[in-house]
């Protein structure tokens, strides 16, 4: 695992977890700041309102900086409907 060198560790502005399932990082970078965030989704096994606390907290995430939302989406690719075609294509 390699580790920040000392001027890019002074770039982090902050790191905050959000219980087992999500975590962003604020970086100061010019000309405008950079939130990452890694996120597990939940499935449709969960609770509605679990899943909607999550998409809150990525929702709330507002202002001036860029945001980056990556991770896995526990999402199925099926056969696309309409606009959708062109982008998304069969799943066996």
């Amino acid at each position: 695992m390699e580790s920040l060198d000392e001027k890019d560790a002074k770039c982090v502005d902050g790191i905050e977890l959000y219980g087992d399932r999500l975590i962003m990082a604020t970086l100061r970078v010019h000309p405008v700041n950079i939130v990452i965030m890694q996120v597990y989704m939940l499935t449709t096994a969960y609770e509605e309102n679990q899943v909607d606390s999550i998409c809150e907290i990525i929702e709330g995430i507002k202002g001036k900086e860029y945001v980056i939302v990556i991770g896995d989406w526990n999402a199925s690719v099926g056969v696309g409907v309409g606009v959708q075609e062109k982008c998304v294509g069969q799943y066996p």
